[in-house]
């Protein structure tokens, strides 16, 4: 049986021991989650990215340390922040406001660890996947 010592731990977020073992979840999962759920909201398109100067850093070897989802835990509480693209036309305080409450109800339901916070950075606006896949199936072809 694979113990604390002989795992990769590394991104063990959480750890918690209870009569018959511990249970360690990964920040991947609790980042999966977080995913999940946030793009099913209406008004958001898309996580961001650490944008053009990270995705050169990537292209020369160099490891993107910025990431769309950042968490950390404080105690018994988990911190979150995540950037985000919203869709134009928007209200942006409000799709923000719903993105923190999704991100506190649906990581409490999944690990049973309380949210202390939830950050929410919007870095831009852009049109949904629906009106972009629109508007290019209405571009004509001209010989």
């Amino acid at each position: 049986m694979a113990d604390k010592d002989t795992m990769d731990v590394s991104d063990i977020l959480m750890e918690e021991t209870n009569d018959t073992g511990v249970i360690r979840i990964s920040e991947d999962v609790i980042i999966a989650v977080i995913k999940h759920y946030t793009l099913t909201i209406e008004g958001v398109v898309r996580f961001s990215t650490g944008g053009f100067a990270s995705g050169l850093a990537e292209m020369f070897g160099k490891k993107n340390t910025e990431t769309s989802v950042k968490l950390e835990m404080e105690g018994d509480y988990v911190n979150v922040a995540v950037a985000l693209i919203l869709q134009f036309g928007i209200s942006v305080p409000e799709v923000a406001a719903e993105v923190q409450d999704v991100i506190r109800e649906k990581v409490e339901e999944f690990t049973g660890k309380r949210v202390n916070r939830v950050d929410v950075t919007v870095r831009a606006l852009a049109k949904s996947q629906k009106e972009q896949d629109a508007e290019d199936s209405s571009i004509e072809v001209m010989d």
